[in-house]
């Protein structure tokens, strides 16, 4: 029996989970300001490389794409109307995405994101993606505190509105030019304020990139891993088949094999699907393939997605990630829109997963339970992670990979002043809090001294500013953060106080959680040291070993990561001195009690006797 009655068979009594419809939204930047930023147009290769990957399930009208296209700068205008994205509509995107130009100077930034997101109010409206191009700058020729006005207003009512009605925002920040932090904060909070990404970019193929990742959360496809040859597996039951590569050029001719010898490339027919060559990438997608071994001679692709076999999904980790002592995902797989959860078949697959930032990837530790897998991670500090999944079965092996962002509620940076002193930014985030009622205030001590209460200067794109006045010496620093919540009960986080030791010799950080407690980072660097680092392969075996060659590997035997022991605080002077004098009193007490008694006169007398009576007789001197 081939894998598609299997897994029919295992699934027959679940009841049918359809797969999310995307639904894409497009709001640019467009401003002259911005096109002085960005003079190559990344943005509009951007634009180009979304309308072109995004699948449309034309065999599934239920699954079918939506899109629309907006930019903004004094006036906000839809360039392509919200419709299913079919071949006309990506046809219009890369036309307009080609002829982006500057226009005016203003740019106002929420009336874009407000005029992309008109429907909020619609029940029946699917989760929405929003991809915001920009560098964060609103200019819409008011005052400078009017303009702060609108930045509050992006982070307290929109973007938690838009997280309540399951808009994530996906910022891209294109940083060309004098972009102000302020600013590029804004969309990083606007992104994890709303669940989205965010990624400051400065070269195509880190926009490419990034881009890819929010497909990828869009339409969570797994990818199949082409063996050392270029060989791949497809089992019976896909719908459809899309490969991508980044960057490839006219001289280059990748070349795609079908299993009955069949090779199809740029000029030869497609017997049902379409290859396009785009400036900046090539793709082609074949409906139905071909059931069998597949092989890619040339270039090797970015991706490569297999759809409607298999699907994986991973819940638990809707970005932005709050990282608790059991964090976990969620791995099941569905056929069909059926739930696979036979037993027997779960442990006849092997899971793995793997977490990753820009440094290192480790292997988690994963469970096998009721209709899935589940994968413990531990403490993550701030920061964009990834979640990568393997599932090799007998007839194939999948993969793939969910990008998320890893955000504390509070972050604390301590950077050195020109005066000598420290400045502490404080960064809240959490997506039910009305920032206009938040209030943030430090406790600065200087031991044996009393501490002081130093009020927290309000900044724009939500940071609030303490200047700590003492140069040197060790400071004791506790933070207060107190407001409501968009339902209009109050909160308050207080901290347990940090050591710092003045002058700051560098830029130091800290993580806390919604209790005020310190936070742990995990310790990637021991993981590294044995388990070699896997970027093409992520199971670790020779790239053309045959799928199913780790069936003796249960899934989970990965040993979880330990965390690195924090370092140990500072003590301070005072308590070391308070130390010592402790012990002189205990020693002196010591030696009180137990000293020798005083020597009287008739004592003194009776040991001179005795010291002389020991004395050797004088001798007559020689001669």
């Amino acid at each position: 029996m081939h894998l598609a009655g299997l897994l029919w068979l295992c699934s027959i009594h679940v009841p049918a989970e359809a797969a999310p419809r995307t639904d894409l939204r497009i709001v640019v930047d467009v401003s002259a300001a911005m096109h002085q930023a960005d003079p190559d147009n990344l943005r509009g290769a951007g634009v180009e490389l979304l309308a072109r990957t995004v699948l449309s399930r034309a065999d599934k009208p239920d699954q079918t794409a939506m899109g629309g296209v907006w930019a903004y700068s004094q006036l906000t205008q839809q360039l392509v109307k919200y419709a299913p994205m079919d071949g006309l509509w990506q046809q219009v995107a890369t036309i307009h995405a080609r002829n982006i130009a500057g226009q005016s100077s203003q740019a106002d930034l929420p009336a874009g994101v407000e005029a992309a997101t008109w429907d909020l109010q619609r029940p029946d409206r699917p989760t929405t993606h929003l991809v915001l191009f920009s560098n964060g700058r609103i200019d819409t020729g008011m005052t400078p505190l009017e303009h702060d006005n609108k930045r509050q207003l992006l982070l307290n009512a929109w973007a938690s509105k838009l997280r309540n009605a399951r808009v994530h925002v996906h910022t891209v920040a294109v940083a060309g030019g004098a972009a102000e932090q302020a600013d590029l904060d804004l969309l990083r909070q606007i992104s994890e304020l709303s669940g989205g990404l965010h990624k400051k970019v400065t070269s195509l193929n880190e926009m490419q990139a990034f881009l890819l990742d929010v497909v990828q959360l869009m339409q969570l496809a797994p990818q199949a891993l082409p063996d050392s040859n270029g060989r791949f597996q497809v089992a019976p039951g896909a719908a459809a088949m899309n490969v991508i590569w980044l960057a490839a050029g006219v001289e280059d001719k990748p070349v795609l094999v079908q299993p009955d010898g069949a090779r199809l490339d740029r000029v030869a027919p497609l017997p049902a699907g379409r290859w396009v060559l785009a400036q900046d990438f090539e793709m082609v997608t074949i409906q139905e393939p071909q059931v069998g071994w597949w092989q890619v001679e040339g270039v090797k692709p970015e991706r490569l997605t297999v759809m409607g076999e298999l699907e994986i999904r991973v819940d638990g980790i809707q970005t932005p990630v709050i990282p608790t002592e059991e964090s976990h995902a969620l791995i099941r797989l569905f056929s069909e829109g059926q739930l696979v959860d036979d037993p027997g078949f779960l442990n006849l697959l092997n899971v793995r997963v793997w977490l990753s930032d820009e440094h290192r990837k480790v292997p988690l530790p994963v469970d096998v339970i009721d209709g899935g897998y589940q994968a413990f991670f531990v403490n993550l500090g701030d920061g964009a992670y990834e979640l990568e999944v393997e599932v090799l079965a007998p007839t194939f092996r999948r993969y793939t990979r969910v990008s998320f962002v890893a955000a504390n509620p509070l972050q604390v940076d301590f950077k050195p002043a020109a005066d000598g002193g420290v400045v502490a930014w404080l960064n809240f985030s959490h997506a039910d809090v009305d920032y206009s009622t938040v209030r943030a205030a430090a406790k600065v001590r200087k031991p044996p001294h009393v501490g002081t209460i130093v009020p927290a200067q309000r900044m724009p794109a939500g940071l609030f500013e303490v200047p700590v006045q003492e140069s040197e010496g060790v400071v004791e620093l506790s933070f207060t953060i107190s407001g409501n919540y968009l339902n209009k009960k109050g909160f308050f986080l207080k901290t347990r106080p940090q050591t710092l030791t003045l002058p700051l010799l560098e830029e130091t950080a800290f993580s806390f959680d919604a209790n005020g407690k310190l936070l742990r980072r995990p310790n990637f660097a021991r993981a590294a040291e044995v388990l070699p680092e896997v970027q093409d392969n992520p199971s670790g075996l020779p790239a053309d070993s045959p799928p199913g060659q780790e069936a003796a590997t249960q899934s989970g035997a990965s040993a979880p990561v330990q965390p690195q022991e924090p370092p140990l605080p500072l003590i301070p002077l005072w308590f070391v001195s308070l130390i010592t004098l402790l012990n002189l009193a205990i020693g002196g007490l010591v030696w009180w009690f137990r000293k020798p008694p005083p020597i009287d006169d008739e004592m003194r007398l009776r040991m001179d006797l005795q010291a002389a009576a020991l004395e050797p007789e004088a001798r007559p001197a020689a001669g």
